[in-house]
């Protein structure tokens, strides 16, 4: 069924060709340890199945084929995951009416506005569509084009890697405990592949690395499946959350414009949407989502705190020089640092015991460089910076 559904989404779905290569995305740690992990437990899981329930009978023939069914599947949604894209915001785009702008972030690397629902990536360096997050595993986001392979990806490999974990269970159970069944098929059936001692240690292997993929997979499938019944992805329920602690005026309430209902939301989910335009609940405006954000931007830039750099930090991941409380304090975060010299001004705008996040103000570049840096290398100057509340944020 799932397959079904899946190719009527590939009708309304290109591949991103002009934003580079596909194929290079796998050119990258996470598709390739993916791909390792997946190769490696169906590989060896394929061999237990040929020694503990070889294909001799009915029964053995539709174990085998629904085993080696289940890989192909999986091999496929990934590759269309990775292949197809989350769908870019064309570069420069603006919106067909010129007063809908002032509802509408601009972004200033991309040099055009953003399409509700889209945000931009730093890792793909585009906005994408309807974006919820950037996966290392498939090497680029997750958004419109690619998640509905991504759920199906998800969906797929817990249900595989459960069956290739009971089969090697039963494997390594009869590898010790040998019974009249087994003694038996072999005296009428040579297997390809006979037990041995680095196969045993392999297939123990194989077992805890497919309960772990169960567990971690399975449990993302879950936390995805909830942000599609809710229609709302993870950045969206960022903003939601965030919603709650904005004051307001009394008759400036924020409703959540998309949530349909859980059977209207997984119905659109899998058949609707060009990116660009949703269904949105009764009342609600298209433009609801990204004016709050619009808000919620302004709120952050009025408590930017301007710091200036007194000495030199180079951007690397452990700066032992400025000593042992700054190492032990490091972001846990994907979160890129940047490298300052003295004379910089930061707009601080979030920090932790020994590390400040900020934005550098430069005179010659449109772009200003996020990230964080340590505390010791600067020092604060003001409070707040009145020109940064008239700046269009990123």
């Amino acid at each position: 069924v799932i397959l079904l559904l899946n190719s009527r989404h590939v009708a309304r779905i290109k591949m991103d060709f002009n934003d580079g290569v596909p194929i290079k995305r796998f050119l990258h740690w996470g598709p390739l340890l993916a791909l390792s992990i997946i190769s490696f437990i169906s590989t060896i899981g394929f061999i237990a199945v040929l020694i503990w329930w070889p294909p001799l009978d009915f029964y053995g023939q539709i174990h085998f084929g629904l085993y080696v069914t289940q890989i192909p599947i999986i091999l496929y949604n990934f590759a269309r995951a990775v292949l197809s894209g989350p769908g870019f915001v064309p570069l420069g785009w603006q919106p067909s009416k010129k007063e809908d702008r002032i509802h509408l972030q601009f972004c200033r690397i991309c040099q055009g506005y953003k399409v509700p629902r889209s945000h931009h990536c730093r890792k793909c360096n585009r906005c994408v569509l309807k974006m919820d997050h950037h996966c290392p595993w498939i090497n680029t986001c997750c958004g419109h084009k690619n998640h509905v392979s991504f759920i199906a990806f998800l969906f797929f490999v817990p249900i595989g890697c459960c069956h290739a974990c009971f089969v090697l269970v039963c494997c390594c159970y009869r590898a010790i405990y040998r019974s009249e069944y087994h003694i038996e098929i072999y005296s009428k059936y040579s297997p390809p592949v006979a037990y041995s001692l680095p196969l045993f240690l392999l297939m123990v292997l194989s077992i805890g690395l497919a309960i772990g993929v169960c567990l971690t997979v399975g449990f993302l499938f879950c936390v995805q499946m909830l942000s599609v019944l809710r229609n709302k992805t993870a950045i969206e329920g960022w903003i939601c959350e965030k919603s709650e602690d904005l004051s307001r005026d009394e008759n400036e309430n924020f409703q959540y414009p998309y949530d349909l209902g859980a059977w209207i939301n997984l119905y659109n989910f899998w058949f609707y949407g060009n990116g660009f335009d949703w269904p949105l609940a009764p009342g609600a405006s298209k433009y609801d989502l990204t004016i709050e954000q619009i808000r919620q931007k302004q709120a952050k830039r009025k408590r930017a705190v301007e710091f200036e750099i007194v000495s030199e930090y180079k951007g690397t991941c452990f700066p032992i020089s400025f000593g042992f409380r700054v190492l032990r304090h490091i972001p846990c975060t994907d979160e890129p640092r940047i490298a300052v010299k003295p004379g910089d001004v930061i707009l601080v705008t979030r920090g932790k015991p020994e590390w400040l996040y900020g934005e550098k103000i430069s005179s010659s570049s449109r772009i200003w460089p996020r990230g964080w840096f340590p505390r010791k290398c600067a020092q604060r100057t003001s409070s707040i910076v009145d020109f940064f509340v008239e700046k269009k944020d990123i």
